[in-house]
């Protein structure tokens, strides 16, 4: 659980629509999740969760700080046509988002043919 974030860096970035952003937040317990930090990371930023994209969560062990950083795009267009690695957007969604996804992706196999008696 994240109670406090605070911002240590901030870069403006109007050629890629984004800002860039260092943060430290207090954390109790285990690292939290790409989802969880995104949330309370947009909520300091005043960005949507969905164009704010985590490049890194560092936590030392025993330590109670963690150091973030990340980017959030003024919008979704923005963060699909900059963000050139697919996988920093996409890591750090629900399971369940991705498992729709995946059927409509699939296609349907074709039937293996019958097989023919060996000739003697």
């Amino acid at each position: 659980m994240i109670s406090l974030v605070e911002i240590i860096g901030k870069k403006e970035n109007p050629l890629y629509s984004r800002t860039d952003v260092v943060a430290s937040a207090h954390v109790e317990g285990a690292t939290p999740s790409r989802q969880n930090v995104a949330s309370e990371l947009a909520k300091t930023l005043g960005a949507k969760p969905d164009c704010v994209v985590i490049r890194s969560i560092t936590q030392e062990f025993g330590s109670k700080s963690a150091r973030i950083e990340a980017s959030a795009y003024t919008s979704k267009e923005m963060l699909e046509k900059y963000e050139a690695n697919k996988y920093l957007s996409e890591r750090g969604k629900k399971k369940a988002e991705k498992k729709e996804e995946a059927p409509a992706a699939a296609a349907p196999k074709p039937a293996a043919p019958a097989e023919k008696p060996a000739a003697a």
